[in-house]
């Protein structure tokens, strides 16, 4: 039956054989299906070779020069499990399993398309050769070379060969190499290797490993090159570790040719969408002042079974000076407080415990504050309906053991512990509930707090062995309404009209002269009574959601115009005034500012929010608050933060600062273009700016980068390159460094 010859125009052989291999894996690009054979092509059994196994063979033309020899001419097209080999002329021995395949060579396999003039491979193995070949496997990566040897389930050498990830007829960029072993999904590991620009050697490698998978890969980071001028000549480099799928690590070492070597490394982990953790470190020994800084960054989370979650969170740095000289940010450089804290926590019913210790210790020019929580138990709860009744219960309780060293550099000035207790229940009764137009919630509370030590009178240094118990009830009335409402466009617009007032008390306080101070429980509980008057307008909107079938409400513009009046002509308002409240200020006016605040929200990706003050008294703008977010697309976008405040009644700094930061690109994000800048008009100068051009060349891209830092009065510029799977680190680190 297999020595017929077939001269029909398209002919179809079906071989049952049993051939032992790897487990099959889906192809790269995919095989195509198999065409369905006509009744006289169907599978046919041979003695002792189970029918299950098959090879499918398809050409123009067939011959059976020698026995177990067969000659298919035309179009060849062969499918074998996860194989497929298409060519003009394949010479196929059934006996041995090898085929001889020549002219527009085509041989798909699981992670890699070879292309070439000849091969030669053997089906049984998988083991074989191509002559004058071309590859293309995963993460886009294709090479070229004289001869490609398939050495193993998943390696193959390559001879004279080129590799590149550019898919121009004349690559923009490649590396050629002598020899080169790749394993598919894995790395290509190139000997000799000579950078080439076009065709253009311009760097010589004696070595190179390159990820060929399309997943995160170990090996090294391409460098960032740079000049300072105060740390002369820099170069940032890093080798990257992908432990697994959900663990990596990044050693950096980062060179200053006038102040010396920067090592720093930085481990990372994700468990689940609660557990995972950063961690980072870096150190520095400074060849001009002799001094070293040392930084370390953590936060990590993790859940346990049971609902427990674990969360700890450290910042340390021990020199200030140079951490204002090293700070790559104008946040980095202004850190002033070191913190290490571990937390539990676990929600049950309306219910939330959170058990902490954290030390923190703040830095100034000439004095050191050293808080420690050793521990902070709290007990809250949600509102939640009292036995099945309209009134609503909510509790807050807190543990706190508190140790605190403050002193000026060298001398002892404070050193005390004490320990609080405070309880705070809360009833509320919210009334007219089913009416939407009208909305009336009273609240009381209760707190009590116990101190077992007290400050001095007339002292904020001395403590005195004492204990102190501070009791007190607060009310609060909020009403919202009449609620206004009115559908606009076709109902695709809704505008609210919100008038809302709410009461406030807090009775005289004369134990808060001689509390200590931790937290917000000591420093904002202070005497009020007073009325806030408000009114809201919101515009409510209809957007689609590509994860909802109807078109979702959302909030398009809010407007609040509030203002606070004190009903005691002794206390000052709420209203901005902590400071003054708390060293018993003496209120000029019942009247706080008027305060505007609006949000404007154009998409899910563009906000604005505002804030203005304006003193009524003194006829002048006390405040200028703005901050605004925008992204257009994936590679432009707008941040601006602006904050002025006047030396105006309750505001008694000036300050005048803008935070611009913004990017886009043209002509389709081939060229990018990016900046920042935080001004201080007060000081009618920028404290830092920065400013990059990103040239995308398709399968790379080149960045340079101008920083300027005034307040340590240092310009500097650095280059980076990325090329298309082989590194990413220049780029999107030097941006990370100084945006």
């Amino acid at each position: 039956m297999l020595g017929a010859v077939g001269k029909s125009a398209a002919a179809a052989l079906l071989i049952a054989v049993v051939v032992t291999m790897g487990e099959a894996q889906p192809s790269n690009p995919p095989i195509p299906p198999v065409p369905t054979p006509t009744p006289a092509d169907q599978p046919q059994a041979f003695p002792g070779i189970p029918a299950s196994e098959i090879i499918s063979i398809s050409s123009e033309q067939q011959e059976n020069p020698e026995p177990e020899v067969f000659l298919y001419t035309g179009y060849v097209d062969i499918h074998y499990r996860e194989l497929r080999l298409q060519a003009d002329r394949v010479l196929f021995k059934r006996k041995t399993f090898d085929l001889e395949a020549e002219g527009n060579v085509v041989f798909d396999q699981p992670g890699l398309r070879l292309t070439g003039d000849q091969l030669q491979v053997n089906f049984r193995t998988g083991l074989g050769h191509m002559i004058n070949a071309r590859g293309e496997g995963s993460n886009d990566v294709t090479f070229t070379g004289n001869r490609i040897d398939k050495v193993g389930e998943d390696k193959y050498r390559v001879r004279g060969g080129k590799f590149t990830s550019c898919r121009d007829p004349v690559p923009q960029w490649s590396f050629a190499s002598s020899d080169a072993l790749i394993r598919t999904d894995h790395y290509a590991r190139l000997k000799n290797a000579r950078l080439k620009v076009k065709d253009v050697p311009v760097l010589y490698l004696p070595w190179v490993m390159w990820p060929t998978n399309e997943e995160r890969a170990t090996g090294l980071l391409i460098p960032t090159v740079g000049h300072s001028s105060t740390k002369g000549w820099i170069t940032h480099g890093g080798f990257f570790w992908a432990i697994s799928r959900s663990e990596d690590a990044t050693i950096y070492l980062d060179r200053y040719s006038q102040r010396g070597w920067q090592p720093a490394g930085e481990f990372r982990y994700v468990r689940d969408e609660v557990s995972r953790g950063t961690l980072f470190g870096s150190y520095l020994k400074d060849d001009v002042t002799g001094g070293s800084i040392s930084r370390f960054e953590s936060t990590s989370a993790y859940r346990f079974p049971g609902g427990w979650v674990a969360r700890g969170d450290a910042r340390f740095f021990n020199n200030i000076n140079l951490l204002q000289e090293f700070g790559d940010t104008l946040s980095i450089a202004a850190q002033r407080t070191s913190y290490a804290g571990a937390s539990v926590s676990k929600s049950f019913a309306s219910y939330y415990f959170n058990g902490e210790a954290r030390t923190t210790k703040t830095s100034f020019s000439n004095i050191e504050v050293q808080t420690k929580t050793l521990p902070s138990l709290r007990l809250n709860s949600s509102p939640a309906k009292l036995f099945g009744s309209p009134v609503y219960f909510a509790l807050r309780s807190a543990r706190l053991d508190v140790f605190e060293d403050q002193r000026p550099i060298g001398n002892a000035l404070r050193d005390t512990r004490w320990l609080r207790l405070d309880i705070n229940p809360e009833v509320s009764l919210p009334l007219f509930t089913r009416q939407a137009w009208f909305d009336l919630t009273p609240r009381f509370s209760y707190r009590s707090t116990y101190y077992s030590r007290q400050l001095a009178p007339n002292s904020q240094l001395l403590v005195l062995d004492q204990s102190l118990q501070r009791d007190f009830y607060q009310i609060n009335v909020e009403a919202v309404g009449p609620v206004f409402s009115k559908v606009l466009a076709g109902k695709r617009f809704k505008h609210l009209i919100e008038p809302g007032i709410e009461y406030n008390y807090i009775p005289s306080l004369p134990e808060n002269a001689f509390i200590l101070r931790v937290d917000s429980i000591d420093y904002n509980i202070l005497p009020v009574n007073e009325v806030v008057y408000s009114l809201t307008n919101r515009l409510l909107g209809k957007r689609k959601d590509p994860l909802a079938d109807n078109p979702v409400a959302y909030e398009l513009l809010k407007v609040t115009v509030l203002q606070h009046y004190s009903l005691d002509e002794n206390l000052l308002t709420s209203f901005g005034n902590t400071q003054g409240r708390l060293f018993g200020a003496t209120p000029t006016s019942r009247y706080s500012p008027v305060a505007l605040l609006a949000t404007y929200t154009l998409a899910q990706t563009t906000q604005v929010d505002s804030e203005i003050w304006y003193d009524y008294q003194n006829s002048a703008l006390s405040k200028i608050s703005l901050r605004g977010t925008a992204r257009i697309n994936d590679y432009s976008f707008a941040n601006l933060t602006w904050t002025r405040l006047v030396p105006v009644g309750i505001v008694s700094q000036r300050q005048n600062f803008y935070r611009l930061a913004g990017g886009g690109g043209l002509w389709h994000n081939r060229l990018n273009l990016s900046g920042a800048l935080d001004y201080d008009r007060v000081l009618k100068k920028a404290q830092t700016g920065a400013f990059a051009v990103t040239y995308n060349g398709g399968c790379w891209s080149a960045t340079v980068l101008y920083g300027k830092f005034n307040f340590r009065r240092e310009n500097a510029w650095l280059f980076s390159l990325d090329l298309k799977n082989v590194g990413s680190f220049g780029s999107s680190e030097s941006r990370k460094r100084y945006f």
